[in-house]
């Protein structure tokens, strides 16, 4: 039987830190570990489940590796390419 609260393998950790802030944690899909804070329990876990989320959807931003230039190419490609015109997406492209 499952205890109130808890949650399945694999669904992340809400904890509350020393200064009342909360914290959720999880490990992508390529292993690196990723937090999200919030005000209240329900707020980071809603945060949480966001973030894991984006991450099986690919969209999860994965930090400050990753450069402006690079981001923007990818989310006119990825995002944006399938949903406006050619025209428009060529616009875009300059």
């Amino acid at each position: 039987m499952k205890k109130k609260g808890r949650r399945a393998h694999g669904e992340g950790t809400v904890t509350q830190r020393k200064d009342g802030r909360w914290q959720g944690a999880f490990y992508s899909e390529d292993g690196k570990r990723h937090f999200v804070y919030g005000a209240t329990q329900q707020e980071t876990l809603a945060k949480l489940r966001k973030a894991q989320r984006e991450d099986e959807q690919g969209t999860l931003a994965t930090g400050p590796n990753l450069k402006v230039d690079a981001y923007l190419q990818q989310w006119l490609e990825e995002i944006q390419k399938p949903t406006v015109r050619i025209s428009t997406y060529v616009k875009y492209e300059i």
